[in-house]
């Protein structure tokens, strides 16, 4: 498996706030993209193993501390419990390495759906100095107490979400702002969305549009 680094990019710093990890499988000279190699992973049952080899592969190679990097977890990783022992034995193997650098990002549907389990792995991530944030959000619950009492540093949301469900985004907004969370758009392909997100009060973006910010 081969690491892959996404930039989630501050609008008004113009610096980056962390790097999102995706993977890509290396098999006899082919590469197979994280989408192209899921489906069958998934089939054989072994995506909780995979997810653990990369959270090991994260923890064992993070040589800068200085830069900040995100896990994705899937809801199917964080309703296992079997994976908890799994990761607690990773964490505590890796403590001396000082990984505070690195987030932990589980999905919003875990949260409506096992709550229970999904606190208990932030537990895990809070005693060992981890951070955690939200991703994949689409204001599916009508109750948000969790993210008062656990407060993620962050939440992503399609730009999607953000720019066609205005009643849920301001709903959300008053919610983060309060609570000092920020709200980062995901799957930014064109600098001009960019500007149109600004304009409704989101500063923090990831996406396609990496590429033309470069150039």
């Amino acid at each position: 498996f081969k690491l892959l680094y996404r930039k989630v990019l501050d609008i008004n710093l113009k610096d980056v706030l962390h790097k999102t990890i995706s993977f890509e499988l290396n098999y006899n000279q082919d590469s197979f993209s994280y989408q192209g190699f899921i489906a069958p992973i998934l089939e054989l049952g072994r995506l909780n193993e995979v997810y653990l080899y990369i959270i090991e592969k994260v923890l064992k190679n993070n040589q800068n501390k200085d830069e900040n990097i995100s896990i994705q977890l899937p809801i199917s990783f964080v309703e296992d419990l079997n994976n908890y022992s799994k990761l607690k034995e990773l964490v505590v193997s890796y403590k001396i390495s000082n990984n505070q650098n690195i987030i932990f990002e589980i999905e919003e549907e875990a949260f409506n759906k096992n709550l229970d389990n999904t606190v208990i792995y932030i537990n895990l991530f809070k005693e060992f100095g981890f951070k955690f944030a939200i991703f994949n959000f689409i204001a599916n619950s009508d109750d948000y107490t969790y993210l008062k009492e656990l407060k993620p540093l962050y939440i992503k949301a399609s730009k999607y979400f953000l720019l066609e469900s205005r009643q849920s985004l301001n709903m959300l907004k008053i919610l983060t702002q309060s609570l000092d969370i920020k709200l980062v758009a995901t799957s930014v392909d064109d600098v001009s969305e960019i500007t149109t997100l600004e304009e409704i009060g989101i500063n923090a973006v990831s996406g396609s549009v990496m590429a033309q910010l470069k150039k």
